[in-house]
């Protein structure tokens, strides 16, 4: 659902305001929902806030998404060298980033039933104050009047209050406390404290290269079709994604398994190629290097991040890519 699920009319279809000057008879007076969402300058402050705020929310959801695929494939790829105590934080970093979507999706949803809520009860305040208005929506006219006939009687006929019911909702005390009561609400967020991972040495420790983003530039073929068959797999067990059912619970765990442990042996083949290939050629002025399975941004590892530098050099080496070929 995206910010603005709420649209104009499903936020405004009965919007409500303060006291009007003067009643209008019951019979006369109508209100266009969609003319006062246009109008009132309080709805229009609430869809332009929404919007921002979900971006940024999404953003950095889709940044730490990343930085979690990142680190667990570098998790699975480090195998038995990687830490089970490592293992387990960063299985923890990915259900909190996972829970925090759905948290986040949860809070925009809420967002949208409450500002229907209490901008709909501010309309129907303000047209009871206007002799009960009824909401109408009035088609436009079309093609040209016909000589000598006479005009097509309104679909709303009466006195049309919308801009009045727009001005009485911006003056209205209480939808004004309501909103900054929603508005105060803070945005979910994943918390993730971040930690230093122990590099895991191929030609030395001092200096290191992120092993996901390793993998993903010497062999993104091996990695994108061990997803597609973790996914393909996780597709027939549960195509409606439930995983609810503990039959199917255990043959997606058994999947996930299989995908890690396929993870696993692509790793020591690849650091072995690697340890291999480094020290020799162009490499050699990379030194002491090893890999890190740590995203940055949730602490990387200690020591000298060198990916930037290293990946160029370790995709044109011929030797290595020799290595790592089928």
């Amino acid at each position: 659902m995206s910010p603005c699920a709420f649209s104009s009319l499903a936020l405004v279809a009965g919007l409500g305001v303060a006291p009007a000057a003067a009643a209008d008879s019951p019979s006369s007076a109508w209100y266009s929902a969609d003319t006062v969402a246009e109008q009132s300058v309080a709805f229009g402050q609430v869809t332009t806030s929404v919007g921002p705020a979900w971006d940024a929310a999404t953003k950095e959801l889709r940044i730490l998404g990343r930085a979690a695929e990142e680190l667990e494939i570098g998790v699975a790829m480090g195998g038995d060298r990687v830490p089970a105590d490592l293992s387990e934080w960063a299985l923890g970093v990915r259900r909190r980033i996972n829970a925090a979507g759905l948290q986040a999706q949860k809070h925009v949803d809420l967002l949208g039933e409450d500002y229907d809520r209490v901008f709909r009860a501010a309309v129907d305040r303000a047209a009871a104050a206007h002799g009960g208005a009824t909401e109408c929506e009035a088609p436009p006219r079309k093609g040209p009047a016909v000589p000598g006939m006479a005009p097509p009687k309104p679909a709303c006929p009466g006195t049309d209050v919308s801009a009045a019911i727009a001005r009485d909702i911006d003056a209205d005390a209480v939808l004004a406390a309501e909103l900054a009561e929603i508005a105060g609400v803070p945005w979910p967020r994943a918390e993730v404290e971040p930690r230093s991972a122990a590099v895991i040495p191929v030609a030395g420790s001092a200096r290191w290269v992120q092993l996901a983003p390793l993998a993903r530039a010497l062999w993104s073929d091996r990695l994108d079709a061990r997803t597609d068959d973790l996914d393909r797999g996780l597709a027939r067990l549960a195509p409606d994604g439930d995983l609810s059912d503990p039959a199917v619970l255990a043959q997606a765990t058994e999947l996930r398994r299989g995908y890690e442990a396929a993870l696993a042996k692509d790793g020591e083949r690849l650091l072995t190629a690697l340890q291999g290939a480094l020290g020799k050629g162009a490499l050699k002025d990379l030194g002491d290097v090893g890999v890190c399975v740590n995203p940055p941004e949730f602490g990387g590892c200690a020591g000298e991040d060198v990916t930037d530098r290293a990946l160029p050099l370790l995709k044109a080496d011929r030797k290595l890519a020799k290595a790592l070929a089928d």
